[in-house]
């Protein structure tokens, strides 16, 4: 049986697809990113598998339970820390977690170790009675996350857990995410944006994009579509080097940048073969400023299934 089983699901808004017959399926136990750009349907998906949104069409099943028949019986076995939950700042974090074990009708007689073991397993409790508004963002995602944690729920939906965190909370987040796997077996299904930590936390991953599933796979197996080594080269005549480019088989996906006079492009086995293409140019008096060459990552990936980049600048919650 499958933690998660999206079948043909739709979402539409009028005229707007924000999902279009998604198909895809989660293993029990894994870490499954989810990773698309602003706008690309990561929200949507999450609220409806969680019961919180309705799809147009289409299903999906949660412990082989469907999302339209047993929403109750979901709700029970799975746990929701939303990219736009609220926590009242004039609680203190364990308040607030009696108050999410009340309304997860936990019994009044395991609140008080539930509580505590989280706030532990967290490493919230040395604040445990602070207001949330001292907190820092990378605890308040910390405690968001504690909450959706208290009924044990056997999957974990986490929707942009980093997004706004400074790298240091996101990197504390990043370990908690993978400790709850190891140590928990917890399956969780993860949404974000951020190349980097999908491509460190997710055992699979899929890329969507404007609605659509345009990727599936481990990071692995996404990054080796694109075959080769990633150039960015700056030189002296960008249309002439184009030209040379063009008459090299080896080099593909070629894309430039006017205003600093640079290429981008992926190039096989780049560290082998650099040396013969810059003598080539050398020998067309082209010359060069700068050369990096990097492995493909993510936003290769990215922009090789959609033509655009997903890269994010950051912007973090103090």
């Amino acid at each position: 049986m499958k933690a998660i089983e999206i079948i043909d699901l739709t979402k539409k808004y009028k005229e707007f697809y924000a999902l279009n017959k998604l198909n895809l399926s989660v293993e029990k136990g894994e870490i499954f990113g989810f990773l698309g750009p602003n706008g690309a349907g990561k929200s949507t998906l999450i609220r409806i598998i969680s019961t919180l949104s309705n799809p147009s069409s289409g299903d999906a099943k949660v412990l082989n339970l469907s999302i339209k028949k047993h929403k109750k019986e979901i709700r029970k076995l799975i746990g929701v820390a939303l990219q736009d939950s609220s926590l009242d700042p004039l609680q203190t974090g364990e308040e607030l977690l009696k108050f999410h074990s009340n309304l997860n009708s936990i019994k009044k007689s395991e609140i008080k170790n539930k509580v505590e073991n989280i706030l532990k397993i967290l490493d919230l409790t040395e604040a445990k009675n602070n207001l949330i508004k001292t907190y820092s963002g990378g605890m308040r995602r910390k405690l968001d996350i504690a909450a959706s944690l208290l009924h044990e729920p056997d999957i974990l939906f986490l929707d942009e857990p980093t997004t706004g965190l400074d790298p240091v909370s996101r990197q504390k987040i990043w370990s908690e995410i993978t400790r709850l796997k190891e140590d928990q077996g917890k399956t969780i299904f993860l949404t974000t944006q951020y190349l980097d930590e999908a491509d460190k936390l997710a055992d699979r991953l899929a890329i969507i994009n404007k609605g659509e599933l345009v990727g599936l796979g481990t990071p692995e197996e996404l990054k080796s579509i694109v075959s080769g080594d990633v150039v960015e080269i700056s030189v002296s005549n960008i249309s002439k080097t184009i030209e040379i480019f063009q008459t090299i088989p080896l080099i593909k996906k070629i894309s430039t940048n006017q205003n600093i006079k640079s290429i981008n492009c992926v190039i096989e086995k780049a560290s082998e073969n650099i040396p013969h293409i810059i003598d080539k140019l050398s020998k067309s008096n082209i010359e060069i400023t700068k050369l990096n060459i990097s492995p493909a990552n993510l936003d290769d990936v990215f922009l090789h299934l959609t033509g655009n980049s997903i890269k994010t600048k950051e912007e973090y919650d103090e």
